[in-house]
């Protein structure tokens, strides 16, 4: 009965330092790097599921964009092109942690979607005329056991990782257009658009 009420005392003490250790901020350090580092291969799934949201949708990042959704697309979604990343400074904020990274930045987007047979509208990637560097904080909050990220910015994406996906999904588009047999006029529109849409935003990034 002692040796049963002693690993029980044992485990809810190393319980408590685990949480103590998070809250301190041990383990944000981890996590925030985490998103970031695969936000640069253009993987969202560390988002998923672990994102509070504090800001309300009408505020801006970049004066274009409020805080990114938790998972994105990267043929369509609002994002930032770079070509690197470094940690630059942790900073304990009463609950939150925030890691500062800066990145060296190559193209933005403007607009988001990819055309269809009803409208033209879609997102086209904006090079800069010369590469900048940018700071941007990234805050995480122990809640439920686990580290969220409060109001994510929009994903920084690697150059060349972009440039792969981008080259993948505009060869699929252009099979689709030179294969499809629709008798529906917009069916075809809608691929000619798409195809279009993805030779402009790769030739762009090519350019870079």
């Amino acid at each position: 009965m002692l040796r049963t009420l002693l690993c029980a005392l044992l485990w809810l003490a190393a319980a408590f330092h685990d949480e103590a250790s998070a809250r301190n901020g041990a383990d944000a350090k981890a996590f925030l790097e985490e998103v970031v580092r695969s936000d640069f291969a253009g993987d969202a799934s560390p988002r998923i599921g672990h994102v509070i949201r504090n800001k309300r949708a009408s505020e801006k990042e970049d004066s274009t964009w409020g805080p990114a959704p938790e998972a994105y697309v990267l043929d369509g979604d609002p994002l930032v092109v770079v070509t690197d990343w470094k940690l630059v400074a942790v900073e304990k904020k009463a609950a939150d942690v925030c890691v500062k990274f800066s990145f060296t930045v190559v193209a933005t987007t403007i607009g988001e979607g990819l055309p269809s047979w009803e409208t033209k509208s879609a997102r086209h990637i904006q090079a800069l005329p010369e590469s900048r560097s940018d700071t941007v904080a990234y805050c995480a909050r122990f809640k439920h056991g686990i580290w969220m990220l409060i109001d994510p910015p929009l994903p920084r994406v690697s150059k060349e990782d972009l440039i792969s996906f981008m080259q993948e999904s505009s060869a699929r588009s252009a099979k689709i257009v030179s294969e499809i047999r629709s008798a529906d006029p917009r069916a075809v529109e809608n691929a000619r658009r798409v195809s279009e849409s993805l030779k402009e935003q790769l030739a762009v990034l090519l350019s870079l």
